[in-house]
C-alpha cells in the first residue's frame, strides 16, 4: 500500500516539476485553467525531459495531467506537491529545517532542479503561517545554506568530531553568493564568461535573464518591505575576507516567505505577487540547474564535471602577477574566505584540508602561505566575536572548536594547451617542465632557514595529484613527488644524473637546487603527506587499476597517505561502458603502460597462473601497442621483446641512475623513448583494443591483489560519496562503487568521508554521511552494521590519515616544557 502511494506521489511530483519548469508557461503568464496546460503538456514533457518521458504513454500522461490539474489549481499547490510526504519529510527543530534520512536521496534529486529555499520557505509559511513578522524568521538562526539530515545517532557521531580532508578550494564556489552577485548587478556579466556560454547553449541570454530576475527581485523586495540591498554586503572588508552569506540568505528568505504567505492566503496583490514569484523562481531554478551538477542525472566521467560545472562559477579576471606587492590579499583570497565560511557552517568539523594550486617560485609559495595564515586568523577572530555575542560555542572553548585548517598543494593532470608558435610539443614534456618548476620551488620554500617563514609553511599538510586522469599518466609525476618527499633512491638518482642524460632538461630547477645544496629536506622538517587521485575516471577496468597501482608501486604511497576516490577497486567490468570498447578511446602510451604494469604485477607475485590464452594475449598486446606507441622511431622497437618493453616502462616511470649497467640496445630504446617524437606518438588517441577483454581473469586477480596491498600498507581511500555518484553515473546510491568501498572497511580497508567540491555540489559533510548510510542500507547491509562502519570511517579521518602536528598543539607545548 505504502509502495503504491510512493509511486503515485512520484508521478505527481514529476507532473508538478514539468509544469513549474515550463518556460513557455512562465513567460506567457498562463493561468492554471489555461487549456494549453492540457493540450501542450506531453509535447513539452517529451522535448524537455526525454529521459523521464520514454517509459510513459501519451494516454497515461494526458489522463494524469487532467487529474492533477483538477486537484491542484494554483502555483502553491504545484510546489506543495514537490515536498509532500512520504516522499519528502521536512522537520523544523533546533531553529532550522531538517530532512529525514529516509528522504535524502529524494531531496538530492529535487535540489538538482529546484532552489531549496523556495521549497523550504513555502513549507515554513504553510506550517506556521509566518510571513507577517520578519523577526520570527530571525529566530531560525541555525538555518544554514544546506539543509542537514536529522538523525539522532548520526548527530551524536558528528559531535565526536569530523574531518573533511579532500576539498578543492577553487571548487568551493558558493552558488548562492554568485546568484546574489548576478541578480543584484554587483558584478559585470563578463565576470562569469563560462556561465554566460552555458546559458547560451541552453538557449538563454544571461544578460536578459538577469535584468528580468532583477525586476522581479525589486517587486518582491518592495512587497516584503525590505530596503534596497547594501552593495557592501557583496564586498569583503579589511577584517573579514569573505562576504556575509548569512545576511544575504536571510533577506531572500524573508522576501520569499512574505511572497508565499501573500499568495497562499489570497491577500491583496496576490495575483501580481504570484506572477513575480513565478518569474523570479523560474530564473533561480534555471541558474541552479545550470551550475549545480545533478546527483543522479549527469553523464559519467570527470570531463563533464570539469568543463560544464567546475568552470561555471570560476572568475575570469586577469591572472595574478607572479609577484605583485600591490595586490590586496583580501581581494585575492575572498573566494577562499567565502568557501571557508561555507564549510564552517558544519559545526562539528575539526580538520579541514583545502587543495590549492602550485606556485611558480619560492617567494610565491611563502607569500601564499603567509596570506592564508592571515585568513585563518581572521576566521578565528570572527568565531571568537560570535562566541562573545552568544552566537557560537563558549569563547573559552575557541581553540578546540575552531577547525584545524591545512592546505594541500595539488598538481594537475589535466592536459594543457601549448604556447603559440612553439610547434608540436608533447603534453608530457610541458607537464614535466612545469612539475620541475613547481616542485623545486616548493622544496626551496620548505627549506627556507627563517623561522617565521617555516611557520607559514607549516600550513602545508600534503601534496596532491588531481585533475583529468585520462589526460596525463600518473607515473609522470612519480619522480618529482619522490624528490619532494626526500626519497633516498630518487635523490641519489638526481645527484648522479649526467648532464647529457636524455631526461636532464626536465630537471633543470632541481639541478639548480642540487648545485646550491638545497635539494634535500632538513632533518627537522615534518613529513609531507601525499594523496593521489586514482581510479576515479578511466577507460576500462585495467586502466583504472593501473592508475591505482601506479600510485602504490611507482609514486610510493605509504601508511597514512591517501588515494582519492579509488572507484576502480570495486567497479564491475560492465561499468563505464567497459563492455563496449569500440566507444572507448585511450592514448596509445597509456594503453601500452597498463599492459606492462599488469605483466610486471603478475611476475612480481607469482601466485596466479595465467591461462595460455591470457599469457599469449598479454604478450601480443604489449608488443603491438609498443610498436604503435613508438611508431616510426627506430627498428629496435619493432624487434623488441615483451621483456624489453616491460623494462622500458619501468625505467621510464622511475628512472634509475646506474645506466652503465644497461645493455646498449635497451639504453638506446630508453633514449629514443624520451625524445619529443616518442612523447607525441604516445599521446595519440586510439580505440581500446577489444582483446583487452580477454584479460578479465588477470584483471580480476589484480584488483583483489591490489586491494589486499592497500589494506596491508594502511593507505587510506578518500571517499567522496556525492562526487562519486556523479562521476560514476550511478542511478542510485547503492549502485555506486563507493558503497562497496565502504563495505570493505569491515574487512580492514582504511577509508574516510569527504565532500570533494562542496560548492559545485552544494553539499555538506553531514549529508555525505547520510548518503552513504542510505546507499549501504539499500544495498542490503544491516543498518546497525552500517552505523558501526560510519563511526569507523569517522575515526580513520580524524586519527589515521596523516596529519602533521600543529606547532601550537597542547601536546607539543607539553613536550617542549617537560622534555627539553
Amino acid at each position: 500500500m505504502l509502495l503504491g502511494r510512493r509511486r503515485g506521489m512520484a508521478f505527481l511530483r514529476l507532473i508538478a516539476k514539468v509544469l513549474i519548469l515550463w518556460d513557455e508557461r512562465v513567460v506567457g503568464g498562463w493561468r492554471q485553467d489555461d487549456p494549453r496546460l492540457h493540450s501542450d503538456f506531453f509535447d513539452h514533457f517529451a522535448c524537455d525531459f526525454p529521459d523521464e518521458y520514454r517509459p510513459l504513454s501519451r494516454t497515461d500522461v494526458d489522463a494524469a495531467v487532467e487529474c492533477f490539474l483538477a486537484g491542484h489549481k494554483t502555483l502553491v499547490d504545484w510546489y506543495r506537491t514537490l515536498i509532500a510526504p512520504p516522499g519528502i519529510v521536512i522537520e523544523w527543530r533546533n531553529r532550522q529545517p531538517l530532512i529525514s534520512p529516509a528522504c535524502i536521496v529524494a531531496w538530492e534529486r529535487l535540489c538538482t532542479t529546484f532552489d531549496p529555499d523556495s521549497l523550504l520557505t513555502l513549507d515554513l509559511a504553510d506550517r506556521f503561517s509566518l510571513g507577517a513578522r520578519h523577526g520570527q524568521l530571525d529566530e531560525l538562526n541555525n538555518w544554514r545554506t544546506v539543509v542537514r539530515v536529522q538523525d539522532h545517532e548520526l548527530a551524536a557521531l558528528w559531535r565526536r568530531g569530523l574531518s573533511d580532508l579532500h576539498i578543492h578550494v577553487s571548487g568551493v564556489r558558493v552558488p548562492q553568493l554568485a546568484w546574489h552577485e548576478l541578480v543584484q548587478k554587483a558584478v559585470p556579466i563578463d565576470t562569469f564568461r563560462v556561465l554566460a556560454k552555458i546559458y547560451e547553449k541552453d538557449g538563454r541570454d544571461i544578460e536578459r535573464d538577469r535584468e528580468e530576475a532583477n525586476r522581479q527581485w525589486a517587486t518582491l523586495r518592495s512587497h516584503a518591505g525590505l530596503a534596497a540591498a547594501n552593495p557592501d554586503l557583496l564586498r569583503s572588508t579589511t577584517d573579514e575576507w569573505w562576504r556575509p552569506l548569512d545576511a544575504l540568505r536571510r533577506r531572500e528568505r524573508q522576501l520569499l516567505l512574505k511572497a508565499w504567505s501573500t499568495v497562499k492566503n489570497g491577500a491583496p496583490r496576490h495575483a501580481e505577487i504570484e506572477r513575480s514569484l513565478d518569474l523570479y523562481l523560474s530564473h533561480k531554478h534555471r541558474y541552479f540547474r545550470l551550475v549545480r551538477q545533478g546527483t543522479f542525472s549527469s553523464p559519467p566521467g570527470l570531463r563533464q564535471f570539469d568543463k560544464r560545472y567546475f568552470s561555471a562559477l570560476k572568475r575570469t579576471s586577469a591572472k595574478r602577477p607572479a609577484v605583485s606587492y600591490g595586490t590586496s590579499p583580501r581581494q585575492t583570497l575572498t573566494p577562499e574566505g567565502d568557501g571557508c565560511r561555507y564549510l564552517m557552517e558544519s559545526n562539528d568539523l575539526r580538520r579541514i584540508e583545502l587543495r590549492i594550486a602550485p606556485a611558480e617560485s619560492r617567494i610565491e609559495y611563502l607569500r601564499s602561505f603567509k596570506e592564508r595564515e592571515m585568513l585563518i586568523e581572521r576566521l578565528k577572530a570572527a568565531l571568537n566575536a560570535a562566541c562573545a555575542w552568544g552566537e557560537g560555542p563558549p569563547s573559552l572553548d575557541i581553540d578546540r572548536r575552531f577547525p584545524d585548517i591545512r592546505y594541500a598543494v595539488h598538481f594537475k593532470r589535466t592536459r594543457g594547451a601549448p604556447a603559440r608558435g612553439t610547434g608540436p610539443v608533447a603534453d608530457a614534456e610541458m607537464k614535466m617542465r612545469e612539475l620541475d618548476r613547481h616542485t623545486a620551488a616548493l622544496r626551496a620554500a620548505l627549506s627556507d632557514p627563517d623561522e617565521t617563514r617555516r611557520r607559514w609553511m607549516r600550513g602545508l599538510s600534503r601534496i596532491d595529484v588531481a585533475g583529468q586522469e585520462r589526460d596525463t599518466p600518473l607515473a609522470l609525476f612519480a619522480v618529482y613527488l619522490r624528490l619532494l618527499r626526500g626519497n633516498p633512491e630518487t635523490l641519489e638518482f638526481l645527484e648522479k644524473m649526467s648532464p647529457d642524460d636524455p631526461i636532464a632538461p626536465w630537471f633543470e630547477y632541481w639541478r639548480r637546487l642540487l648545485w646550491r645544496g638545497e635539494h634535500r629536506p632538513s632533518l627537522g622538517e615534518s613529513r609531507i603527506g601525499l594523496t593521489v587521485h586514482a581510479g576515479e575516471d578511466f577507460a576500462d577496468l585495467l586502466d583504472g587499476l593501473y592508475q591505482v597501482g601506479a600510485a602504490v608501486h611507482v609514486v610510493g604511497l605509504c601508511a597514512g597517505d591517501g588515494i582519492g576516490h579509488g572507484l576502480a577497486l570495486t567497479s564491475e567490468f560492465e561499468a563505464f561502458g567497459m563492455r563496449a570498447p569500440d566507444y572507448v578511446m585511450m592514448p596509445l602510451g597509456t594503453a601500452h603502460d597498463s599492459l606492462c604494469w599488469l605483466h610486471r604485477f603478475v611476475d612480481e607475485f607469482g601466485d596466479v597462473s595465467p591461462t595460455a590464452r591470457e599469457r599469449d594475449t598479454l604478450h601480443t598486446l604489449i608488443r603491438e601497442t609498443g610498436e604503435k606507441a613508438y611508431a616510426g622511431l627506430d627498428a629496435g622497437f619493432v624487434n623488441a621483446k615483451t621483456a624489453d618493453y616491460v623494462w622500458l616502462w619501468e625505467n621510464r616511470v622511475l628512472p634509475r641512475w646506474a645506466r652503465s649497467r644497461v645493455p646498449a640496445q635497451r639504453d638506446h630504446m630508453l633514449r629514443k623513448a624520451c625524445s619529443r617524437p616518442a612523447l607525441l606518438s604516445r599521446e595519440r588517441m586510439a580505440p581500446a583494443d577489444p582483446r583487452r577483454r580477454d584479460l578479465d581473469g588477470l584483471v580480476s586477480w589484480a584488483r583483489d591483489k591490489l586491494m589486499s596491498q592497500i589494506k596491508k600498507e594502511r593507505i587510506v581511500i578518500e571517499m567522496n560519496p556525492g562526487s562519486n555518484l556523479r562521476v560514476s553515473g550511478a542511478p542510485r546510491p547503492q549502485d555506486s562503487p563507493t558503497v562497496r568501498l565502504f563495505q570493505a572497511v569491515g574487512d580492514g580497508l582504511l577509508a574516510c568521508i569527504n565532500t570533494d567540491n562542496p560548492g559545485v555540489f552544494t553539499s555538506c559533510i553531514e549529508n555525505e554521511y547520510a548518503l552513504l548510510l542510505a546507499g549501504a542500507v539499500e544495498s542490503g547491509v544491516p543498518e546497525g552494521r552500517v552505523r558501526e562502519l560510519l563511526e569507523r570511517v569517522r575515526q580513520i579521518g580524524m586519527e589515521l590519515v596523516y596529519w602533521p602536528t600543529s606547532p601550537n598543539s597542547p601536546h607539543e607545548d607539553f613536550m617542549k616544557r617537560n622534555w627539553r
